[in-house]
């Protein structure tokens, strides 16, 4: 019947199906069949508009647009082997051109090649525009594709679930991220708050507290957690540092991973970062001088929203400046060491007590840009796989330089009694460095796997820390080994510094004696962490 060819046009179908078979081969598993019925309810409505204008323009116009909806999903597939979702625009939003070329160095291959037969279909979809020819036999279909999708459609709207069970895959994500944006948009005139916060000041001391945010560091890289390879020498000698041995991060990226451990929101109490306390707010409030130094980019395609918390620190530094304002940053490399120069410039501050942030740039993609020549330690590979592991585990042995020195300069600067000294590291996410689904990056479909999501935490206390605070150093040592979100190292750090606040809850932090053990850890995908997976 020629209306069915208009409505359901056989070349658009093959387009469609061409996709549902790309998802799959690479994602059975995760593969939604909910999918093809979601087109099948949209065909009628996008055709109608052909149906009766039976312009031309009107039927490329369509097509284009089915074609631009089923591409952007198709690339991801062949990209991440999964169906595209609004953290991977999250991942998409804050990248900048380095990065982006960076991930695409580590993705392409001849799977590219399954984009052609789909341009080829829409190409021959648009060489022969099916005709409209209304008959009596049509009528009867025509009610029937019609009746379809107003009834899917309908459903999902009564049910409150248009945009995740009636949107197709890229429009849905889309849609979503939209929603998501809003909030974080919402921190761009983020400005610091007064709320009511004290600490046990000891007296004629100081007190200096330094939180260092990690990127990407998989804890299973680390020799210092057990890894075949040397990748931290200089943490390794160290036997005065803690290592919590059981820490996750709920989140597979830095925004949701930084601002859940830096803010009292989290996975379970699902509060808007927009309308959640951070560190700087506590610590300010508490009498703290607080500043941010980073060799993170300050802005990705959106305003990063870590930007505008970090922003109402006392002292802001970015040293990453280059990252995002032309195609020459590409060619140019910022390492960490930057920030050990600026931390000595930071310790000189007479104030009182400082709150000390540091976000790494540590161990992102590229890896082979984030160390110097001289700590390529790893190489002599033979193919790209472990050429790739190699360069992420050279990342992973700067990185442990610069903590070292980190700790080198605290523990002169904190030779004098009087000062009170406490360090905590913490990475954002890990990365699947071809520890699972032999791929690499912290993108993932369906379920988050543990390489993602297993970081390092690591705790060291100056001398005078100890002395002053014994049952303190203690329950840090005794806890070591429990189990630990980083979404709750919002209350640890405040529970270092013995800061009261009504904001802080002593069964969250780790290193509390009334710290409550969570029966389970749940992650961004719905799951529930499960050691060994």
């Amino acid at each position: 019947m020629q209306i069915l060819k208009t409505i359901l046009p056989i070349r658009l179908i093959c387009m469609i199906l061409y996709v549902q078979a790309i998802a799959l081969f690479f994602a059975f598993g995760l593969y939604d069949f909910r999918e093809f019925a979601i087109w099948l309810a949209w065909l009628p409505l996008l055709m109608l508009p052909y149906l009766l204008l039976r312009k031309k323009w009107v039927f490329i116009f369509v097509a284009s647009l089915i074609f631009c909806e089923n591409l952007l999903n198709l690339c991801h597939l062949i990209i991440v082997k999964g169906t595209i979702t609004v953290s991977s625009l999250f991942v998409i939003a804050n990248t900048n051109i380095v990065e982006s070329s960076d991930f695409l160095g580590l993705k392409i291959g001849f799977h590219f090649l399954l984009l052609l037969p789909y341009i080829a279909l829409f190409v021959f979809s648009l060489m022969k525009i099916p005709q409209v020819v209304f008959s009596r036999k049509s009528i009867v279909f025509l009610i029937i594709a019609f009746v379809y999708s107003g009834i899917y459609l309908a459903d999902n709207t009564i049910h409150a679930s248009f945009v995740r069970n009636a949107l197709p895959a890229s429009t849905r994500a889309v849609m979503l991220f939209h929603e998501e944006m809003k909030t974080y948009k919402s921190m761009k005139n983020r400005t610091i708050s007064k709320i009511d916060a004290d600490f046990d000041a000891v007296e004629n001391c100081r007190q200096i507290c330094v939180l260092v945010i990690g990127e990407s560091a998989n804890r299973n890289h680390l020799g210092l957690y057990g890894y075949g390879r040397n990748t931290t020498p200089k943490f390794s000698a160290r036997k005065e540092i803690v290592v919590y041995s059981d820490a996750i991060t709920p989140y597979s990226h830095t925004i949701n991973a930084v601002l859940s451990l830096y803010t009292e929101a989290s996975i379970e109490n699902k509060k808007p970062y927009d309308l959640s306390l951070s560190l700087l707010d506590i610590f300010y409030s508490a009498g703290f001088k607080t500043f941010w130094l980073s060799n993170q980019p300050p802005v990705g395609i959106y305003d990063n929203a870590v930007s505008n918390v970090a922003q109402t620190a006392d002292r802001v530094k970015f040293l990453n400046i280059s990252s995002n304002s032309s195609h020459e940053s590409i060619f140019k490399k910022s390492y960490d060491g930057l920030l050990l120069a600026e931390l000595s410039k930071t310790l000189k501050d007479t104030s009182q007590n400082l709150f000390i942030t540091i976000h790494l740039m540590g161990s992102h993609a590229a890896y082979r840009k984030r160390y110097p020549p001289e700590f390529e330690y790893f190489k002599n590979d033979k193919n790209t796989k472990q050429k790739t592991i190699s360069q992420y585990d050279n990342s992973i042995r700067y990185t442990d330089y610069i903590l070292d020195s980190i700790l080198n300069m605290l523990k002169v600067f904190s030779s004098n009694p009087n000062i009170i000294t406490s360090f905590i590291y913490c990475s954002d996410h890990g990365d699947n460095v071809y520890d699972y689904n032999n791929t690499a990056g912290h993108d993932w479909a369906g379920y988050i796997p543990n390489c993602i999501v297993e970081i390092p935490l690591i705790i060291w206390l100056s001398d005078s820390y100890k002395n002053k605070y014994p049952e303190k150093t203690n329950n840090i040592l005794k806890n070591k080994d429990l189990p630990f979100s980083s979404d709750n190292l919002f209350h640890v750090v405040l529970d270092l510094q013995n800061i009261h606040s009504p904001y802080f809850n002593a069964s969250k932090s780790v290193v509390n004696e009334h710290y409550n053990i969570p029966s389970q850890r749940i992650l961004e995908d719905g799951g529930t962490y499960i050691s060994g997976n």
